[in-house]
């Protein structure tokens, strides 16, 4: 990891203490050289940040943003954003989920860290957000994206729907027939294209779309409304009401 000036702090936005205290203190062992301070919500992060500045030299401020409700995290960059906007901010929770990402989507942020994840992932986290870069942890990366052309960490979703409109229109094709368990041989039947060329098309879209595996791909399918999951028996993927 490269070296970092002393005046670096790290201020833990969290309102339950016990997690506050337990992200402090896994950032105090990845990054001895910082200045880490929790606080209990923005307020208290104002005065923490007003303390360190009183100093002679102008510390690079690093507000890691915490909570159960998403909202209250929100809040709570909104009133820190609006007094740092210059500051780097980046959010953490014990585990990753569905939240991470549409919070993301509602404030900017640099980097994403879990508690689930290994001290090593950690250090490198760290070692990459004090060198200027975005980072995610593995723990967040099946909720959250990188997007490169607003220099920010989005919702992975976002990203998703931003390629879909993207795709070209054998592309599109491509992910019509995928999403209704047509194989590469009618695909390319359909397109009037070799099997091999089949594949790679598969594999553009894939590629664009920011999945792995074709249960993903049919999730999005039926997320974004393509198909009926009545119909396909996808009720574990999407369940649909019974009303």
């Amino acid at each position: 990891m490269s070296t970092c000036p002393r005046s670096t702090v790290i201020i833990v936005v969290e309102h339950r203490r016990i997690l506050g205290e337990l992200m402090s203190q896994r950032f105090r062992n990845e990054s001895p050289h910082l200045d880490v301070y929790a606080a209990c919500n923005a307020e208290d992060a104002l005065k923490a940040a007003a303390y360190f500045l009183r100093g002679s030299s102008y510390p690079q401020l690093i507000f890691a943003l915490g909570g159960r409700s998403y909202w209250t995290m929100i809040d709570n960059f909104q009133e820190l954003h609006s007094v740092f906007p210059h500051a780097t901010y980046v959010m953490f929770d014990d585990h990753a989920h569905k939240g991470c990402g549409l919070t993301a989507d509602r404030i900017s942020i640099q980097g994403y860290f879990s508690l689930s994840d290994e001290p090593k992932v950690w250090k490198k986290g760290m070692g990459e957000m004090l060198g200027g870069h975005l980072y995610i942890t593995p723990q967040g990366k099946d909720h959250l994206a990188i997007d490169s052309k607003e220099k920010r960490i989005v919702s992975l979703h976002r990203i998703r729907s931003h390629a879909l409109f993207s795709l070209t229109e054998k592309e599109w094709i491509c992910f019509n027939a995928l999403a209704c368990h047509a194989d590469l041989s009618q695909l390319a039947k359909k397109l009037g294209i070799k099997a091999r060329s089949a594949k790679n098309l598969q594999y553009q879209v894939m590629q664009k779309l920011k999945v792995k595996k074709f249960v993903e791909l049919l999730r999005l399918a039926l997320e974004w409304g393509f198909l009926d999951s009545r119909r396909y028996g996808n009720d574990k993927l999407n369940p649909v009401s019974r009303e």
